[in-house]
């Protein structure tokens, strides 16, 4: 590329990742995480407190994912804190990653127009920015499985495998970026880098996945392989399943993208690439053809195991989507034969796919998105600052729960506080020593009248809520005089 393309294209990558960073922070709710996001959560707090990398005394529920990504949130809470965006600033930064590698791929293949659109494309895709600012895995194993490709396109093919292989082991679902890294390996090196990408890839993999099976199997303890298997029900579904999992996947499929603009590019770009790819040099149609294959291959398999399919494993094929649809626009701007003209155009309909795509992802976000951490199980804002003022004001009372049994479990680990579940009134009366009790939107309000029928006394210490209002709400409880 010259100078000015160079310089044309940096804007472009830094205009994206702005974008994809901005349309992430717009839609954040920073106090609601979903049960899983604040199980690693709690990994992460217990690692960066501890030292304790393998969670090899951790008295909780087992690990079942390597913990790679927990160390790397252990890091940013050394670095800044125990706060609430601490835990999500990894994602945030590996997301912004994401783009910029979306761009750059998609330019080296394509063009600076297919950068463009690429990038475009991903900055506002609907399951993108709802899961970009998360404390879920897949962001941070996505960043590292793109890395690895674009590596590969520089002919650094052991670094590319050692990341790739961290990719694979954060999840096993990075593997979906090895095949298209192989292609790329074999026009960019032949035969010898194709080898030392694989060996290097597995060896990584074999490493870090043995080292803490080892660890654990010294000390006692189960693997998180082990609890993995334990909570995956793998194998293949029944065909009379398969059917409404591929509703299921198109339903998915439908929130890739939310405006009408970016539906329209998105698939015109993806025909586009697909009609085109017979006239393509050699390592672009081959590029193109592994992305395809890959991508039935990913949903095909999703369509037939048995373990549930969650919204998120649809992220894994986003990037290389919007690298395909963005080669595919490119091509379709190349008609116009008219520079300026078709420099206008392309910044034209750049504008409208960022300004249509974040007003209909903001829309979206002001109701209540299924998607992300406001999915229906993320139901609870603020249980971050109850938990904080539980650690540092509640000494070691005994805090009575019910539906959030899962979250104060997690949250208190290593506290004073000693979260306990009740199935009804009589058991908190029966306990006779005063505590604290923690509701929340979903439990009965006529707990605390039962309780004071009982001859309590309950006082409302604190209301904790996030975007959508008060969720939670903190008693204290004292046997009274009678």
């Amino acid at each position: 590329m010259t100078t000015q393309s160079n310089n044309a294209l940096t804007w472009v990558l830094w205009s994206v990742v702005a974008c994809t960073v901005a349309v992430r922070l717009a839609v954040l709710d920073p106090q609601t995480l979903h049960t899983d996001e604040a199980l690693y959560s709690a990994y992460s707090l217990y690692i960066a407190r501890t030292g304790d990398l393998f969670l090899t005394h951790w008295n909780g529920f087992t690990p079942d994912k390597h913990p790679l990504f927990f160390w790397a949130v252990a890091l940013a809470i050394k670095v800044f804190g125990s706060s609430d965006l601490a835990f999500r600033l990894i994602n945030i930064g590996a997301d912004a990653l994401s783009a910029a590698l979306v761009v750059s791929i998609a330019a080296q293949c394509g063009g600076i127009a297919a950068g463009l659109f690429a990038g475009c494309l991903y900055a506002i895709s609907t399951l993108g920015a709802f899961y970009g600012a998360t404390v879920f895995i897949d962001p941070f194993s996505i960043a590292l499985g793109l890395l690895g490709l674009a590596l590969v396109y520089s002919r650094r093919t052991t670094a590319a495998g050692i990341l790739l292989g961290l990719s694979v082991t954060t999840k096993l679902f990075g593997a979906i970026y090895i095949p298209v890294a192989l292609v790329i390996a074999f026009h960019r090196g032949g035969i010898s880098a194709i080898i030392n990408l694989a060996t290097t890839c597995f060896g990584v993999i074999v490493m870090m996945l043995g080292l803490p099976i080892l660890l654990n199997t010294f000390s006692d303890s189960s693997s998180f392989i082990n609890e993995g298997m334990k909570n995956q029900n793998f194998g293949i579904s029944s065909p009379e399943e398969w059917l409404s999992r591929v509703s299921h996947l198109f339903k998915l499929a439908g929130f890739l993208f939310e405006s009408p603009t970016s539906l329209i590019l998105f698939f015109a770009g993806i025909i586009s690439a697909a009609i085109g790819v017979r006239k393509m040099t050699a390592e672009l149609r081959d590029l193109l053809l592994s992305i395809g294959f890959v991508s039935l291959l990913y949903v095909g398999g999703l369509i037939i195991i048995s373990s549930p399919v969650y919204d998120r494993y649809f992220l894994y094929l986003l990037p290389i989507l919007s690298i395909a649809a963005g080669i595919g626009a490119a091509n379709i701007a190349r008609k116009i034969h008219i520079v300026t003209v078709r420099r206008a155009a392309i910044t034209i309909v750049a504008l409208a796919l960022l300004m249509g795509g974040f007003q209909s992802i903001k829309k979206l976000s002001d109701g209540d998105p299924w998607i992300g951490s406001r999915s229906a199980s993320a139901i609870y804002g603020g249980y971050v600052q109850l938990c904080y003022w539980l650690r540092h004001n509640s000494g070691d009372l005994r805090v009575w729960n019910h539906s959030l049994s899962w979250h104060l479990y997690y949250c208190l680990q290593g506290s004073a506080a000693q979260p306990a579940w009740f199935p009804g009134a009589k058991v908190v009366t029966n306990y006779r020593e005063p505590a604290l009790l923690a509701l929340s939107k979903l439990d009965d309000p006529r707990i605390v009248e039962d309780i004071r029928e009982d001859g309590w006394t309950v006082e409302l210490l604190s209301e904790f809520g996030g975007m959508r209002g008060i969720d939670l709400w903190l008693y204290q409880i004292r046997p009274g005089n009678n």
